[in-house]
């Protein structure tokens, strides 16, 4: 268990989370980034989820940065500390039921699966766990699911 100070974050995905560095022995490389398979962030209030790591040299040492949907799925605010786990027994999943926020989908007409959920989710890595929303960008507009 690694206990972080959290702070705002404006890298990657929706599921991402940045920490300074890693042990060689339990990360990967892609684009010449360091990252670590998943983890599993806990919050004060119990709640968790499961991010991406990404590996920045700008962090600070003893701290992580989680962008804004992370955030609201630990539901943890500024300098919170936050519970780290590595985890490597998550499976692939083939389906997944998804449902967007009512004020999200008002004036939207059309396919909601191909504007928004295929291209979000076809050929990117992406965890989700139950429970959890996220956002995607698409069609001019963002929706949150």
């Amino acid at each position: 268990m690694d206990s972080r100070n959290l702070e705002p974050c404006d890298h990657g995905a929706s599921a991402t989370f940045s920490r300074r560095h890693y042990h060689r022995e339990v990360c990967i490389v892609i684009s010449h980034r360091i990252i670590l398979n998943n983890v599993t962030c806990r919050g004060k209030k119990r709640r968790d989820t499961v991010l991406i790591c990404l590996s920045f040299d700008d962090v600070e040492e003893g701290h992580i940065q989680v962008n804004k949907v992370a955030w609201n799925n630990l539901r943890v605010k500024l300098g919170d500390l936050v519970n780290v786990h590595q985890c490597l027994d998550i499976k692939y999943g083939k389906r997944i039921h998804v449902l967007p926020f009512d004020d999200s989908i008002e004036g939207l007409s059309g396919n909601i699966f191909d504007v928004y959920l295929k291209p979000y989710f076809l050929e990117a890595y992406r965890p989700v766990r139950k429970g959890d929303t996220f956002l995607v960008r698409g069609g001019m507009r963002t929706m949150e699911f």
